[in-house]
């Protein structure tokens, strides 16, 4: 049986107990609220600080790969040999090289000239000397073999120059007190003939040269003197003649079912209205129209389209995923270029920021886009009836829809990607609803290639009518050459003609 506690225990134990719950029992509940709420707030502020891990690192990748493509652009890709060993760097659509076609040894030789090509002709006689070993022996099947040797006359054996001196009587008439020419007399005794600024556009367009380029080659192999000033005398003269060609051949691109469209940077000293040019291209042919100096708004697109406003016409446009071409009054339908979020989806799977586990996700979705797209290049070009066309199209079609699904492990920029895809679905098939309307829009970007090139050597344009020049000469004198390059001087002299 317990020992009954005495009176003092008892005093004492409710002291401890009245101590307990007056002091000691708040005080620790207190410092436990206090805790808790610390703890709460520790532990909002680990996940806030984890989100913010999640987004700066999500931005930081976003920032490699930026920089990643900056890097290509202004570099260059690296491509890394065979036998580097690095096979995170590998394409993931390689594949072992197509076995090298053979060859006839024809396809080694030169072409044989043109009779009319042959300028001079050498006669090689078959002479034995007395003291040859051949010396009276008897020869038989007697031939002759023709060889051509191919060669240019160098600019300091020839002048292809000419001067024409003109002599133009003259008389005075004492009755009417004016002088009589037989000819117009120019203002200077010495001038340029027609075919200089002809030769100087051809240089400055086609050949792609800078003025000092330009200067010094005139100069090597025809022996004129020409300026700066002269130069831009000649091209802007010779675009206010083909001015009319121009916008004729502006209706003719907008005359076709098709028309290609794009833009790039073009550098404006003095700007005006922006620092693009923009061309435009149809299904049908080669030729071209260009739009320099303009600004990169829905505007320049109007101005481009101002000739099917007053007809009515609609066309079928073709363009990537800028956000001008989206809506155009004058489109009858939008198609899209596959080439571009192919190029996109290839330059994430080759990423060398990616982590390896995203890395090969995007590899993944880019094999599965790149051979829907060679599918859909493959259905385009075949020659089947309408109504399998459109059936193996629906295949398509639900292919596509598959690989545009987000997943979880899609990064940033495929996410955004695939976005895309899912909201312009119908503009990526629009090349298999319309005859002759290609699945890319590699047509334009070639035409834009030229100007590419010539824009490193003369690094744009300083006043907007020299824009203005170089969109009528560029249009004109590229799609002539692009037509046929060996007739160009003779199909340029007759627009000229036309022109007046």
């Amino acid at each position: 049986m317990a020992k009954a506690l005495t009176a003092d225990e008892v005093k004492h134990r409710l002291t401890r107990l009245r101590n307990f719950e007056n002091n000691l029992y708040p005080a620790a509940r207190a410092r436990i609220e206090k805790l808790e709420t610390r703890v709460k707030v520790l532990e909002a502020e680990k996940l806030a600080a984890e989100e913010r891990e999640v987004q700066w690192l999500s931005l930081v990748q976003k920032l490699q790969l930026q920089v990643e493509m900056l890097n290509a652009k202004v570099f260059g890709k690296k491509h890394k040999s065979s036998g580097s060993g690095d096979q995170g760097t590998t394409p993931p659509d390689s594949q072992s090289p197509s076995p090298k076609q053979p060859r006839s040894a024809s396809t080694y030789r030169r072409a044989l000239p043109e009779p009319e090509e042959i300028t001079d002709t050498v006669q090689h006689s078959l002479d034995i000397a007395d003291n040859s070993p051949h010396a009276g022996h008897t020869l038989s099947k007697q031939k002759t073999i023709d060889y051509f040797n191919e060669d240019v006359i160098l600019p300091s054996e020839i002048s292809l120059k000419t001067v024409t001196k003109h002599r133009v009587a003259a008389a005075y008439c004492e009755n009417c007190s004016t002088w009589l020419y037989g000819a117009d007399i120019p203002k200077q005794q010495v001038v340029l003939g027609e075919n200089l600024p002809k030769l100087v556009s051809f240089l400055s367009v086609v050949a792609r040269f800078s003025y000092q380029q330009i200067v010094e080659h005139v100069s090597l192999f025809y022996h004129i003197k020409l300026t700066d000033g002269l130069i831009a005398n000649m091209l802007e003269s010779q675009a206010a003649k083909l001015r009319p060609a121009y916008e004729t051949l502006i209706e003719s691109i907008l005359a076709q079912s098709g028309v290609h469209f794009d833009e790039s940077t073009w550098k404006m000293l003095i700007e005006k209205l922006g620092h693009y040019v923009w061309v435009m291209t149809g299904t049908d042919n080669r030729d071209a129209a260009f739009f320099f100096g303009q600004s990169r708004g829905k505007g320049v697109l109007d101005k481009m389209l101002a000739p099917l406003k007053k007809s009515g016409k609609k066309i079928i446009g073709i363009s990537d995923d800028y956000r001008v071409y989206r809506a155009v009054e004058q489109f009858l339908a939008h198609a899209l270029c596959w080439a571009h979020p192919n190029r996109k989806l290839r330059d994430l799977a080759e990423s060398k920021t990616l982590p390896s586990v995203t890395k090969a996700h995007c590899a993944k979705v880019y094999r599965q886009f790149n051979t829907l797209y060679q599918k859909v290049n493959e259905l385009w070009a075949a020659n089947v009836s309408d109504e399998q066309r459109s059936k193996q199209r629906k295949v398509l079609e639900a292919r596509f829809t598959t690989i545009a699904k987000p997943h979880s492990k899609d990064p940033p920029e495929l996410a955004t990607y695939k976005d895309s895809l899912r909201t312009n679905k119908a503009a990526y098939f629009v090349c298999l609803q319309y005859p002759n309307i290609p699945p890319d829009n590699n047509k334009a970007e070639r035409s834009l290639r030229h100007l590419v090139i010539k824009r490193k050597a003369c690094f744009g344009s300083k006043t907007q009518k020299g824009a203005d020049v170089l969109s009528v000469l560029y249009s004109v004198l590229l799609s002539l050459h692009w037509r046929n390059p060996s007739d160009y001087f003779a199909e340029y002299d007759k627009l000229l003609q036309l022109a007046g």
